[in-house]
C-alpha cells in the first residue's frame, strides 16, 4: 500500500494491490484491490474494520453488484467502491487528506 493511506486502515489478508494512484498536489491516493470473496463479505469486512479502527463510516449504500462506503477521520475522508468483475471482487480505495 502506499505510504499516504494510513498504517491502520483496513484490508483484506487475501486483497492483492492492483493499480495504484498518488496525487500529492491534491492530496488524494486511490489504490485498486482485488480480492476473492463476495461483494456482501468485502462490504461486511470494511464496514467493520473501519469502525474497529476508529474511522466513520459515513454512509454506505448501493446494489448488490456495486457498492460506496463512504468514512472519515478527522481531516481524512474517503470511500471504498466495491464491485463484481470476472476475476473477483474489486474494491477502489479513495482516500483525501485535508
Amino acid at each position: 500500500m502506499p505510504e499516504s493511506i494510513p498504517d491502520d486502515f483496513p484490508v483484506p489478508a487475501n486483497a492483492a494491490v492492483g493499480a495504484t494512484m498518488v496525487d500529492p498536489v491534491n492530496n488524494r491516493t486511490e489504490v485498486r484491490l482485488q480480492m476473492a470473496g463476495t461483494v456482501t463479505s468485502v462490504i461486511r469486512f470494511f464496514e467493520v474494520g473501519l469502525v474497529n479502527q476508529g474511522y466513520v463510516v459515513d454512509s454506505s449504500t448501493g446494489s448488490p453488484v456495486e457498492w460506496t462506503l463512504r468514512f472519515s477521520d478527522g481531516p481524512l475522508d474517503g470511500r471504498v467502491v466495491i464491485s463484481q468483475e470476472d476475476a473477483g471482487v474489486i474494491a477502489v480505495v479513495s482516500v483525501n487528506a485535508a
